[in-house]
């Protein structure tokens, strides 16, 4: 189903689509954005007074490989906003397929995520989930706002990878890995 959504500001009480509660317009473009399936990151930092920062991100996308930067967005009313918008660096931790229950453990809110979860500091504050498939460490470039996100571009500095099948996020759910293949 196609819709024709105006990328213009509607004057107060006009709908996107004419015709179309926002409401329901907003809830038909989410689903859209769903059919794109996604890989899903643990985006970590420290913040000032030492407290680890974490949280679920699949907005993340390589940007450049001269020079190596990457970019992934977050909800401008995040609790995690200003930890991330004064930290020089983050670390961006990419979640194999047998890693869905952390990566909801770090989507909702919690006073420690990191408990029980094996982790180590890189220099400037980043931090590495180790059970991770692949991590990105990075020196944050610039943060930009764009509508109800900020996107954050950070130059790599440091990464890892090992081999292994990523966690997918589709639909709004995860994929288990037999499911992923059985679509492909």
């Amino acid at each position: 189903m196609s819709s024709n959504v105006q990328c213009q500001h509607s004057a107060p009480g006009k709908d996107a689509v004419q015709g179309m509660p926002p409401a329901e317009e907003a809830r038909r473009l989410r689903t859209a954005f769903s059919a794109f399936a996604t890989g899903v990151t643990i985006v970590t930092t420290t913040s000032p007074d030492a407290t680890l920062v974490g949280l679920t991100v699949n907005s993340f996308s390589s940007l450049s490989m001269n020079p190596p930067l990457l970019a992934w967005s977050l909800f401008v009313d995040s609790r995690y906003r200003s930890a991330f918008q004064v930290a020089d660096y983050f670390t961006v931790n990419v979640l194999s397929h047998r890693q869905a229950a952390l990566a909801q453990r770090f989507a909702k809110p919690a006073e420690d995520r990191f408990d029980g979860v094996a982790n180590r500091r890189l220099d400037g504050g980043g931090i590495v989930l180790e059970e991770s498939m692949a991590w990105f460490h990075c020196r944050r470039e610039h943060s930009l706002l764009l509508g109800d996100h900020i996107m954050f571009v950070g130059r790599v500095v440091e990464f890892h990878e090992e081999s292994a099948s990523p966690l997918i996020f589709w639909r709004s759910r995860f994929l288990e890995d037999r499911q992923s293949e059985a679509q492909r």
